[in-house]
């Protein structure tokens, strides 16, 4: 159950870092082969690239944890406390359902990839570890979706009985 709660808390974060340094340290390292060395990794760029890839995805998902995603909520302050909740209940749920169809369909995306055994041009890995981000992200992003329904729908209940 540690573990559990300790996924739930940190998960994304340790990815980000993790992500955030690697791209630091290759691109780091590249540029100095290149240009002091003028011998330059073949593969650095192309790595880079998936790891912001993957910390792009993993992103979204930290972001919504957080509650630091761009809203347009210029209306709904307009109204009262109680059809804020409602309306921003009804929001997460959209937001929800819209990440479970992502997460759906890019399920056959990287079947696909990886059922075509395409590689990447420099490193040579298989593509499907690359596309498998969108799938990690869009479920976190719905777990984290949902537990923001939860909380929403627990916190609307708890200022109602207090009212």
């Amino acid at each position: 159950m540690k573990i559990i709660k300790w996924l739930d808390e940190n998960f994304e974060l340790y990815v980000l870092y993790i992500a955030l340094t690697i791209i630091s340290v290759t691109m780091m390292t590249q540029v100095v082969l290149r240009y002091i060395f003028a011998s330059p990794l073949s593969w650095a760029e192309e790595f880079t690239r998936y790891a912001f890839v993957w910390s792009a995805f993993v992103g979204i998902s930290y972001s919504i944890k957080k509650g630091i995603m761009i809203n347009v909520d210029m209306v709904v302050n307009k109204l009262g406390e109680k059809a804020q909740n409602i309306i921003n209940i009804l929001i997460q749920i959209f937001v929800l359902v819209f990440f479970l169809f992502l997460f759906y369909h890019s399920i056959e995306v990287v079947k696909g990839i990886f059922a075509s055994n395409q590689k990447s041009p420099a490193m040579g890995i298989p593509m499907g570890y690359v596309y498998l981000s969108s799938l990690v992200g869009f479920l976190l992003s719905s777990v984290r979706t949902f537990q923001n329904v939860l909380k929403m729908i627990k916190d609307s209940k708890s200022t109602e009985s207090v009212a």
